[in-house]
């Protein structure tokens, strides 16, 4: 019997999704369970971390020097903003000039109103140049977008991962043409719960058995998230160490029947050990 309660977390990131050559077109949803040996008693728990409108996390790290800090917490979210008051001058080396409220509204009383049109006319001509070259900038950008991804022939019908059944879920997303990929990143979090002896405990972790179950599920392009049905399953299995953690990354290549692949971040740590209060 252990004497100590060891807590593992896992975080398990459903990155990208390769068809390779599906014999279907329809829905595809994949789905991942973390399995522990049935002779030891473990608690497992399950999250999907917040994410923004975008399906990014929502915790986004800032670069340095940046002039705004945003932290994110459970159900509250605070910006800082900061401004940098100093007004900047120029340097010795610009062609800028210091030139006076009184020079400025002297050369404006001795312009003829001629050159005022002409000026008018010179800076709407030059609103107009850049407005055209936002736009065409804007237009070689979304061609440039739509060549290099092949995204846009997928459809993401779910916007979030979702927890079904005991397992994390990605969100459903629709296969349509061969070498296609869909780019999913979504997180599941696992947080495990076991008693370990304390005297043995590299061996008491490994007793454990750890494996990842992926399942690709499927279902017909007129059907809906709630007719999905189980397509193929892998098993992978987890070597932890309790000093070293568990950092993989790495394609999951479904079977001949069903040729896809699912690229997987698996990320183990140990962080805590403590009295057990699970039985």
């Amino acid at each position: 019997m252990g004497d100590l309660q060891a807590t593992i977390e896992f975080s398990v990131e459903l990155y990208k999704f390769f068809n390779v050559d599906l014999f279907q077109r329809g829905l595809y949803q994949v789905r991942c369970g973390l399995r522990v040996s049935p002779r030891l008693p473990v608690q497992v728990e399950m999250s999907i971390p917040e994410t923004t409108s975008n399906g990014q996390p929502a915790i986004q790290p800032i670069p340095n020097g940046g002039g705004v800090c945003s932290s994110v917490g459970d159900s509250t979210t605070t910006t800082t903003v900061t401004v940098n008051n100093n007004n900047p001058t120029p340097s010795s080396g610009s062609n800028a000039s210091n030139i006076t409220e009184a020079e400025l509204r002297g050369d404006h009383q001795h312009q003829h109103p001629h050159q005022q049109q002409q000026q008018q006319q010179q800076q709407q001509q030059q609103q107009q140049q850049q407005q055209q070259q936002q736009q065409q900038q804007q237009q070689q950008q979304q061609q440039h977008h739509q060549q290099e991804s092949p995204l846009n022939n997928s459809l993401i019908l779910s916007n979030t991962a979702s927890i079904i059944n005991g397992a994390g879920a990605s969100r459903v997303f629709q296969i349509l043409y061969r070498n296609e990929e869909v780019s999913l990143r979504d997180v599941i979090y696992f947080r495990t719960h076991l008693l370990v002896d304390s005297r043995h405990l590299k061996e008491s972790i490994e007793r454990a058995e750890f494996s990842l179950q992926l399942e690709l599920w499927f279902t017909e392009q007129n059907g809906s998230a709630n007719s999905l049905t189980l397509a193929s399953t892998r098993t992978l299995q987890l070597n932890f160490h309790p000093g070293r953690g568990l950092h993989y990354h790495l394609p999951v290549l479904f079977d001949y029947f069903h040729l896809a692949a699912v690229s997987v971040g698996i990320h183990a740590s140990l962080v805590a050990l403590h009295q057990p209060y699970i039985k």
